[in-house]
């Protein structure tokens, strides 16, 4: 064995893997949000899911105006999960979830067997005419702000077991997406996202008015996170990266 008595530049060395997940987004400062059983608030119709509540801070995500009882938690796999369906509007929000919409992240783990989850987060500001929306189908996926200043596309993307976990960020005023554990992908540095002030979530819709349902389609959700204030799928933030992509800590925060 060979020993060097010298110091090691930061930069080599390799960070504590994340064990605990829900622990290390309480210090991030992050809102999870899970489809579970523990983490919902139900209404008066039989199994309608009212709101989420995030497990990691006092934030809640209330029904859209147009999701009258229209959310239940889905039968179809083990893993809890609701079920939204194509055309109807099953949606939630939080207003003003991110301070400062120039840096930010989020991540969503769901699953669409089809392919085809049309709209699956939207983060919206009522400052300017303008949002930002992630949206699969089957010909793709698309992170793109609604004036067509940004984008980020690829192939639709689906986990050969278990659900789908796709995360997106802004920051320095570039979108990125990052589909499972694919490549990276930000969008051209060539424009400016013309956005400032709060950002409102939506979970499964575009805004909190009943239309757009042809961007409204099918699959189950399992989680929703939202970074506030930073975005996690830069290059410092590998540690959050690779635990997002391990599915066992999903289940071992449950």
């Amino acid at each position: 064995m060979l020993l060097l008595n010298t110091r090691v530049p930061a930069a080599l060395i390799l960070p504590e893997p994340v064990s605990d997940l829900h622990a290390h987004l309480v210090a991030q400062g992050a809102h999870w949000f899970r489809a579970r059983p523990d983490d919902v608030v139900t209404n008066d119709t039989p199994g309608s899911i009212d709101a989420l509540l995030s497990c990691t801070s006092a934030l809640r995500a209330g029904h859209t105006n147009p999701n009258t009882h229209n959310t239940f938690f889905s039968t179809e796999r083990d893993d809890p999960g609701l079920a939204f369906k194509a055309g109807l509007h099953c949606g939630y929000t939080v207003p003003d979830i991110v301070p400062d919409a120039r840096s930010w992240s989020a991540a969503v783990r769901f699953a669409a067997p089809g392919g085809d989850a049309r709209t699956l987060l939207t983060l919206n500001t009522d400052a300017l005419d303008n949002y930002m929306f992630l949206q699969q189908t089957t010909a793709g996926v698309l992170f793109k702000d609604q004036q067509n200043t940004l984008e980020c596309h690829g192939d639709t993307v689906t986990a050969t077991a278990g659900p789908d976990v796709y995360v997106v960020g802004l920051s320095d005023n570039q979108l990125w997406l990052k589909m499972n554990d694919g490549a990276l992908l930000v969008s051209q540095k060539n424009a400016r996202l013309d956005l400032s002030g709060a950002l409102t979530l939506f979970i499964g819709c575009r805004d909190n008015k009943g239309r757009l349902h042809k961007k409204l389609g099918t699959f189950q959700l399992h989680d929703v996170i939202v970074w506030p204030d930073q975005n996690v799928l830069d290059p410092a933030h590998k540690t959050t990266q690779t635990a997002l992509e391990n599915p066992a800590l999903w289940r071992v925060s449950q």
